[in-house]
């Protein structure tokens, strides 16, 4: 079971790449990663873009395949989909994968857990986190989605395919996983010191 962690884009709202924010004790980029690699999914893949070669050196010594996509600013779709094609590539026999963003800092390696072990029993073969009355990412897709997935273009990324599902959804709660970094106002509440952000 796979993991594409989506960290491609130029931050243009913000005004500075979200990846390199100081974040307990190194990089939001470095401790996504980090959280993925404490998951249970391998392989765990890191699609790059924008300043990719920067950002690469912040993961240089994790055990993470980094996938540069040159149309990194065409849409999520294209990361997304280039970083599942390079999964397998190397790893053709896959039974699911979880795509989560490098933005998301509620997101923990018990959660990622948490969205494995109810896909394993078996019900259902898309399993998202809810928050913010809505399914959204990290999510997991069965390998029968991975065509889907792999189809994306443009701003449609995996919530698109979320939305357009005939599966059944199953999904587990993410307190506060409706807080991502866009703007420069998201960061008091990245930094504030009662933050859950900061456990």
């Amino acid at each position: 079971m796979g993991l594409v962690l989506l960290a491609a884009g130029a931050s243009t709202r913000l005004g500075h790449p979200k990846q390199l924010l100081p974040f307990h004790g190194a990089t939001l980029l470095r401790h996504m990663a980090e959280v993925a690699l404490a998951s249970p999914c391998r392989p765990v893949a890191v699609v790059l873009g924008y300043e990719a070669e920067r950002m690469a050196r912040e993961i240089s010594d994790l055990e993470v395949a980094v996938i540069v996509e040159p149309g990194w600013n065409a849409g999520q779709g294209r990361s997304l989909s280039a970083g599942l094609g390079a999964l397998l590539a190397s790893h053709p026999s896959l039974s699911a994968v979880i795509v989560m963003l490098v933005d998301q800092p509620a997101v923990t390696s018990a959660h990622l857990a948490a969205l494995v072990r109810l896909h394993q029993r078996g019900a259902h073969s898309i399993v998202t986190s809810a928050y913010d009355e809505t399914y959204g990412v990290p999510a997991l897709f069965g390998q029968e989605h991975f065509p889907t997935l792999l189809k994306l273009e443009g701003p449609h990324g995996a919530r698109h395919v979320i939305r357009h599902a005939s599966a059944t959804i199953a999904s587990v709660p993410l307190p506060g996983g409706d807080f991502d970094v866009d703007l420069a106002e998201d960061l008091a509440r990245l930094y504030e010191p009662n933050s859950n952000f900061r456990r």
